[in-house]
């Protein structure tokens, strides 16, 4: 199939924004979204991209590093047949992409514009993501944690280092210098570390932040 010369513009548009989402979508836990969020973020994510190369542009003339050209070509070759692409041009937007893809991630991960929507009262809300990714993205690596495993009516006790990010019904757990015990309470063993992999419904979490030991 013949891709027309508009299509390919339009795709080397959306291209920066695609790279960005890739980026988020990988150091950022969130829900499935559709395609045509999909769609509707990568075009955004573009326009930012290109909006942030013509600012960068407009920086280095302005504080004389070099003397540029400060017009952004991209939009005026999509509804013109004479012009040519401007390939360098999606390139340095495209290293731009990454760059802005990592820095939503690092606001997300840190939920900084949740935190601001709260003060302001806009939302409630702690994150796009579940519950799950919420607590242990407050919690320190370092603190401790009781796992009740329901399925075996076991006790663990340890620190945890992993965690699944996923929205999954399957939530899985590393836990170092780990004691288990019985229902009753009874110490049965300590291990090094302990992996644990459950469905959301046969464990529950209980929290503390006593000060990691060697013996811990």
């Amino acid at each position: 199939m013949e891709i027309s010369e508009f299509t390919f513009k339009v795709i080397l548009l959306f291209l920066p924004g695609i790279i960005s989402l890739i980026v988020i979508r990988f150091l950022v836990s969130y829900k499935e979204i559709s395609i045509a969020f999909s769609a509707i973020y990568s075009l955004v994510l573009g326009f930012l991209c290109y909006l942030a190369y013509g600012l960068i542009l407009r920086i280095i003339t302005l504080i004389h590093i070099a003397k540029i050209d400060t017009e952004v070509k991209f939009f005026d070759t999509i509804f013109s047949r004479r012009n040519q692409v401007p390939f360098n041009e999606i390139l340095f937007v495209v290293i731009i992409a990454i760059v802005i893809g990592a820095a939503f991630s690092f606001i997300f991960n840190k939920g900084y514009l949740y935190s601001l929507a709260g003060y302001l009262g806009i939302t409630s809300r702690s994150s796009a993501s579940d519950v799950w990714n919420d607590i242990f993205m407050q919690q320190a690596e370092s603190d401790w944690l009781t796992v009740r495993d329901h399925r075996i009516d076991l006790i663990y006790q340890g620190w945890v280092k992993y965690y699944s990010d996923t929205s999954d019904a399957r939530k899985e757990l590393l836990l170092m210098d780990v004691i288990v015990y019985n229902a009753d309470g009874a110490k049965l063993y300590e291990t090094p570390s302990l992996y644990i992999s459950r469905e959301h419904n046969e464990i529950s979490l209980e929290f503390a932040n006593p000060e990691k030991t060697e013996n811990a």
